[in-house]
């Protein structure tokens, strides 16, 4: 009997969600119908509801950040509201919500071509809107020197937070030495903390070792990177942010 060859064609599982972005202080407990706050609609793949580097308007970066420099992190503020789409359902969809929100009144961030209808404000004047690839990330309160503004810093990249930080690790912990970075420890607990939740809030978390975060008395905390922490350590991971004495630290 001859062979029958029969050809198959495996196609890809659409990958698009749509999401929105609410804001997680003005949630009204038990109301199952609230949408008075939820601030923007976005279709998008992999970690783009999560991350804060995003070419957004002006007004939603602020809000983002502002969200973040409080201790809130992305699962309080993203909800997936249709999940493996292809683009073109995610789309159509996604201008679906963004219809049905305006009817009722929502203000949101949004403003996509053709749009000409208003769209949510956001001032908040004790973090200056930061360039895109930037975090104003305040660490002192600003002061003038020669005539500029200090107290921002430039964002920490993983290439950047890879190349210098101190890595050991044994059977219980993983130790992390940030005093390395010198007057940037606060840009690269953020920038590590940062990414801890983002793989918490995708599921991707599985490591089961303790973590230390050694810093020096140059580090100075932020109300972030104490709701990152606490975050975390609700989440079941056991965090510590140790500090060492200047003096004790190797040069």
């Amino acid at each position: 009997m001859a062979e029958k060859v029969v050809h198959v064609v495996f196609r890809p599982v659409p990958r698009c969600y749509v999401y929105i972005h609410y804001d997680p202080r003005k949630v009204r407990p038990g109301d199952s119908d609230q949408i008075d706050h939820v601030v923007y609609v976005g279709k998008g793949t992999r970690a783009r509801a999560w991350v804060d580097t995003r070419p957004c308007s002006p007004a939603h970066r602020r809000w983002l950040r502002d969200l973040q420099y409080h201790g809130f992190t992305p699962d309080e503020y993203v909800r997936i509201e249709f999940r493996k789409r292809t683009s073109e359902e995610a789309i159509k969809l996604e201008r679906q919500l963004l219809t049905f929100y305006r009817t009722k009144g929502v203000l949101l961030f949004n403003k996509e071509r053709g749009y000409k209808g208003p769209v949510r404000p956001y001032d908040n004047k004790w973090m200056p809107d930061p360039k895109f690839g930037e975090l104003g990330r305040t660490q002192r309160p600003p002061r003038k020197k020669g005539g500029e503004m200090e107290g921002k810093e430039k964002a920490m990249t993983a290439g950047e937070f890879k190349k210098t930080v101190k890595r050991t690790e044994d059977e219980t912990s993983i130790t992390y030495d940030l005093c390395p970075f010198e007057g940037q420890q606060q840009g690269a607990a953020a920038w590590y903390l940062g990414d801890l939740i983002l793989k918490l809030s995708v599921g991707a978390l599985n490591t089961s070792k303790a973590v230390v975060l050694l810093v020096d008395t140059r580090f100075v905390t932020t109300p972030q990177l104490d709701g990152f922490v606490e975050k975390l350590k609700a989440a079941g991971l056991r965090i510590e942010v140790r500090c060492l004495p200047l003096a004790d630290v190797k040069r």
